[in-house]
């Protein structure tokens, strides 16, 4: 880990110490405070208004928010600015959507779109087009709900003609790419959560005289678990190091973070599994932590794109680049 990315852990970590959990479908009320700091512009070139600072840097504030167990629009913000900024768009309150064509021929309508309730722009992208949405438009409705965790996913529904392609230099697929790996940052920083509660339970807790970890299940459980975190921490690694914040002109996703995004949902799903089990009925409580993250981890993992459709996504990689190929990229 470099300097500058300790130093962003220990501030979202102090940042954090004192958060509380908000009203369901609210802001975190550290969330001001972060655009303060000006992170919600990670990634946007200092000339465009940003605080400049590269992708490395944002997953390093995405995964350690997850981990400290806070939800916020952090990557949504920062990725949306950072079109917005290199289309030569305005920077605003602004949170990201995949669009998916519904609505009639004069309404598009975009369902769980993440915390539009607090935003004034919406990006969108599909996977031919990115577009920007003005949120405060007359026209524009928004239909407040929200995810098993309780974030803001909220319904918009907007006439046809409020929705502008943007004309920046990035494609579709390099925005995906970069939606994906964020994606898959913050299940990592939720798994990261569950694995620390996990072992801090085991190695603390006694049965028979003796702390649970010298049982060997209970062991061997804790190791899974700290399997499923490294194999999403060295996907997402890997893909930080292939998926730029420059536009690179891709017209198809990076196959590295569609499979970090596929491995984050994997180990996720093993992950809450065996934390709940590790805790036992302490792990349902709502007064203990652990819900923070496996709720997460069970709404995350299929947001905003679905583990099956990033399943496919890679399948249409392998068959049109070649498998040889493809391994060759993932593993170079």
């Amino acid at each position: 880990m470099t300097d500058t990315s300790q130093e962003l852990v220990e501030l979202i970590t102090d940042l954090a110490s004192d958060a509380t959990l908000p009203v369901a479908g609210d802001l975190p009320g550290l969330w001001p405070k972060l655009i303060e700091l000006g992170l919600t512009t990670v990634g946007v070139p200092e000339r465009a208004g940003g605080s400049g600072g590269t992708l490395h840097d944002l997953v390093v504030l995405v995964r350690t928010l997850a981990a400290q167990g806070v939800s916020t629009p952090l990557a949504e913000a920062a990725l949306a600015n950072q079109i917005l900024g290199e289309s030569g768009g305005e920077i605003a309150r602004s949170t990201i959507a995949v669009l998916d064509h519904t609505g009639g021929s004069d309404t598009i309508t975009l369902s769980a779109v993440p915390w539009a309730r607090h935003c004034e722009r919406l990006v969108t992208v599909d996977e031919d087009r990115v577009g920007v949405i003005d949120l405060t438009a007359p026209g524009v409705a928004i239909t407040p709900r929200m995810n098993l965790c309780g974030d803001a996913r909220d319904d918009v529904s907007v006439p046809a003609n409020a929705w502008q392609e943007l004309s920046g230099p990035s494609t579709a697929a390099d925005v995906l790419g970069r939606l994906a790996l964020l994606g898959s940052a913050a299940l990592t920083g939720a798994i990261e959560g569950t694995y620390g509660l996990a072992r801090l339970q085991v190695q603390t807790r006694e049965q028979f005289g003796q702390p649970l970890i010298e049982i060997p299940a209970v062991a061997g459980n804790l190791a899974e678990l700290k399997v499923a975190l490294l194999e999403s921490g060295s996907a997402l690694d890997r893909a930080v190091e292939s998926v730029t914040l420059e536009a690179t002109g891709r017209t198809t996703v990076d196959p590295t973070a569609v499979t970090a995004r596929i491995m984050a949902s994997r180990a996720g799903t093993r992950a809450a599994r065996i934390g709940h089990q590790l805790h036992g009925a302490l792990g349902i409580t709502r007064e203990y932590p652990l819900h923070h993250y496996t709720t997460r981890i069970w709404a995350w993992r299929d947001e905003p794109i679905s583990e099956s459709r990033w399943l496919a996504c890679l399948g249409e990689l392998a068959l049109s680049q070649g498998e040889h190929a493809l391994w060759e990229t993932l593993t170079a």
